[in-house]
Parts: structure tokens; sequence; C-alpha cells
């Protein structure tokens, strides 16, 4: 009874807020991190939102649900939509810190986009160094992913 009491909340809320009719379809029970192959029917709204062309490649196109809205993403060279990778010891790094002593920075080359942190070598050893950028609520870059309106 809870949970039906806390949705219809939420339902409220959004309603309220405004939140697009697309939603609806997509996100109906409400916050799926999960993130999805964008349909066709989000096109207009991915070219709006990331200045893209008619023609960009629908398979690099994500969405996600939050609180019953949609957020959106396109997977780029600079730009992950997968959930960033937290962990604390990357075996890449070490790998490139074990060649490359002298190096002092690890290139995202080799840890990837995914990565929390600007990875560093002391020595032969990789450890994380700063955060690269902040995260969401549901554990995403936040710069990577925008709210459909």
């Amino acid at each position: 009874m809870r949970a039906r009491l806390r949705r219809w909340v939420i339902f409220c809320a959004l309603a309220a807020a405004g939140v697009p009719a697309a939603a609806t379809p997509l996100c109906g029970k409400g916050a799926d991190a999960q993130p999805r192959r964008a349909p066709e029917t989000l096109a207009p709204a991915l070219r709006r939102l990331f200045d893209l062309e008619e023609d960009f490649p629908r398979e690099r196109a994500f969405y996600r649900c939050d609180l019953g809205r949609i957020l959106l993403c396109v997977d780029g060279a600079n730009r992950s939509c997968a959930r960033a990778d937290k962990a604390w010891n990357s075996p890449a790094a070490t790998r490139w810190c074990e060649q490359s002593p002298l190096v002092p920075l690890v290139p995202a080359a080799v840890v990837g986009r995914d990565t929390v942190f600007r990875w560093r070598c002391l020595g032969r050893v990789a450890r994380p160094g700063e955060a690269i950028a902040p995260l969401d609520g549901q554990g995403y870059f936040k710069a990577n992913w925008k709210w459909l309106r």
C-alpha cells in the first residue's frame, strides 16, 4: 500500500512539474538507471540537445529514467554514457605504470572514459588522483546526460 501511495505522490509531482508525455511509456515505473538504446521517437530531442546532424549514428544514443523523467546521452570519443567506474584500482593503469614508470600521468586512452579518477604513476604503482567530473545521483557523469524537456 505504501509503495502504491508513493508512486501516486511521485506521479502527481511529475504531472505538476510538466513532465513530457513522451516520458510516460518509456519511464512509467519511476527510476530506472539502466541506459537503453534511444527509440526513433527521441531522435528530434537528441538532435536538439546535442546539436547533432540529421543522420547521427542512432546506435550511440541512449536514454535512462530518473523519477519518471527521461535523460538522454550520445556516446562519443569524449563522452561516455556508461555508469562511472569508481574502482580504486585499474589493471590498465597498473600495466601502464609498470611499463612507463617515468611518465606521471596515465592517458585517458589507457584507462578509458568511464573512470572517475585521473590516474597517476608513482614509480611503477598506479594511484587514483582527483575526480575528473561530478556524478549524478545514479552514478553517471552529470555533464554527459541531459534532461528531456
